[in-house]
């Protein structure tokens, strides 16, 4: 296992992650995960281990494209190896997704990434956004006005 990340190396990990994102590259974000970790998603509920976090990317980047990110903050503890990871994202919805075809509808979206490392590599990450409000701006749910 590689040496303990320092609080640098974890703010830059952060960012290359964010920019592999933009890059729409499923094998590149894999890579970023140990062998055996967890991400609990929203969207795509819980995959463990690279093979399923691959497919995640994959299955987001047949349905959005255009990622872009912004990271607004984020809290790093490196004696535990744990970061959040407070970003606004932006993307385009261009493929089939809760039964809805693709619309071309953008959204912006604020999204919290909880990520735990071991050596330099994540091994559990939890996404935690406001779904139905991704919906609501995809078109698939309503909402009524205040």
């Amino acid at each position: 296992m590689a040496a303990s990340m320092t609080r640098d190396d974890i703010q830059t990990f952060a960012q290359r992650f964010l920019t592999t994102w933009e890059r729409g590259d499923p094998q590149a974000l894999a890579a970023c995960y140990a062998p055996d970790a967890t991400v609990d998603s929203p969207m795509f509920q819980k995959a463990v281990g690279r093979e399923q976090i691959e497919e995640i990317y994959v299955d987001t980047f047949r349905i959005f494209a255009g990622f872009k990110f912004t990271l607004e903050d984020i809290i790093v503890d490196a004696e535990s190896l744990r970061a959040v990871a407070i970003v606004t994202s932006q993307a385009t919805q261009i493929g089939e997704a809760f039964g809805y075809p693709g619309t071309g509808r953008h959204f912006t979206l604020k999204v919290a990434f909880v990520l735990r490392f071991s050596g330099d590599l994540i091994i559990s990450e939890t996404r935690v956004y406001d779904f139905t409000g991704l919906l609501v701006q995809l078109g698939v749910l309503r909402a009524k006005k205040a």
